[in-house]
């Protein structure tokens, strides 16, 4: 449970926007939190970060930067809209210096010496991530399959464009074109001229193409490869969340309903304290408040308690469980402690004070074995007692 996650930014401006709480939220309770980047994610990351402060969360594992030179591109044809090219466009470089380096020139106004120190220190904590042909393969299935796109198209308006209106069923299909490899013409029953209207009626610039819908399937689609290739759960928007679904199938209500699981847990167990994402958000805690919270040794074992946990299970119930076990334990070794001390204070004075040397050994290992069973003994509501409700928290 909560072991590992891919984190998205929202995309749906045209630049990629990080929500910085459930980012760092989810720093707090997964035990790895995967970013795909691009220049733009990375960009965004080290705004929101500091560059030094994405260094600590790199070295210390609470990131994990996987860096991709590839993405999902829809576009128009010669200014047809019938017609549409599709297709991953990838960047000629392999490797992570070259990537790294590449960016940091690109912000820098050339300054050679600065990206080379900037690769020094990032290299070896940054990863490369490059999407293989099963990708494209299962792209262009979809995008050939009617049922699929139909299905996509309805609920793409359904949740982007939710005073849109049309009685009969969404169709869509789209038919290869020009016997080449992502060309292909859109058929179509919307109504796109409605759409307009709505983009007119909202303050939108431009008029309504199928680029954004098209994008939508891509990346998705992009998404569920990475999720199974990484062994992660996802983080997905969830007006997306029907496209998901249709391929995942139970697993991506799982994902959506842990991250409602976090946000009740944090609330239920620190009323009136911020989670460490939102105070972080507000300017209420520094980078180095942050760092602290996340490495704190509380914040570390409560990881570690949660990724033993079985995957279906709920946070809140285990966490009463466990405390109410750790609680009984707790006084099971008070009262051992407390009879280990009567019986020393007995013995003592019942041998005048003169104890045998043996015997005072086994008492003092014996005395030393229940202390390992009490630090042994860590209970989740330490984490959060010490982390959740912190004084820095409050609202």
């Amino acid at each position: 449970m909560f072991e590992s996650i891919i984190v998205k930014p929202d995309s749906s401006s045209g630049f990629p926007v990080f929500h910085v709480a459930p980012l760092v939220d989810a720093m707090l309770y997964y035990g790895q939190v995967n970013v795909l980047a691009s220049h733009l994610e990375l960009n965004a990351l080290l705004t929101i970060f500091t560059e030094d402060g994405l260094y600590e969360l790199l070295n210390k594992k609470r990131l994990t930067l996987w860096l991709n030179c590839q993405h999902f591109v829809p576009g128009f044809y010669s200014g047809k809209d019938d017609i549409i090219s599709v297709g991953l466009s990838t960047l000629n470089i392999h490797n992570v210096d070259s990537l790294l380096y590449n960016y940091r020139m690109s912000i820098n106004n050339n300054d050679n010496d600065d990206a080379k120190r900037f690769v020094k220190k990032f290299s070896q904590y940054v990863y490369l991530y490059e999407f293989d042909n099963t990708v494209s393969d299962s792209m262009y299935h979809e995008f050939e399959d009617p049922s699929f796109m139909s299905l996509f198209a309805k609920d793409y308006l359904t949740n982007f464009y939710p005073e849109y209106k049309q009685t009969e069923d969404v169709q869509m299909a789209l038919t290869p074109a020009y016997g080449l490899e992502g060309f292909y013409k859109v058929e179509s029953n919307i109504d796109t001229e409605q759409l307009n209207t709505i983009h007119k009626n909202r303050g939108v610039p431009y008029s309504f193409g199928y680029s954004n819908l098209l994008f939508g399937i891509g990346n998705t689609n992009m998404d569920c490869y990475l999720s199974a290739a990484l062994q992660s759960e996802l983080d997905i928007d969830p007006r997306y969340g029907s496209s998901y679904r249709t391929r995942m199938n139970a697993g991506i209500n799982r994902i959506i309903n842990k991250s409602i699981e976090i946000s009740d847990f944090s609330k239920a167990e620190a009323y009136g304290f911020l989670s460490i994402g939102e105070a972080f958000e507000k300017g209420t805690i520094s980078v180095d408040n942050l760092l602290k919270l996340l490495n704190n040794r509380n914040s570390v074992k409560f990881r570690e308690w949660v990724a033993s946990l079985p995957p279906d299970s709920h946070l809140a119930g285990e966490f009463v469980n466990e405390c109410e076990e750790r609680l009984k334990e707790g006084n099971f070794i008070k009262k051992e402690r407390l009879a280990i001390n009567l019986l020393l204070t007995v013995g003592s004075f019942i041998a005048g004070f003169n104890i045998p040397a043996a015997a005072g050994a086994a008492w003092t290992v014996l005395d030393s074995f229940i202390l390992d069973k009490i630090s042994q003994g860590w209970s989740p509501k330490v984490f959060s007692d010490k982390i959740l409700r912190n004084d820095k928290l409050k609202q």
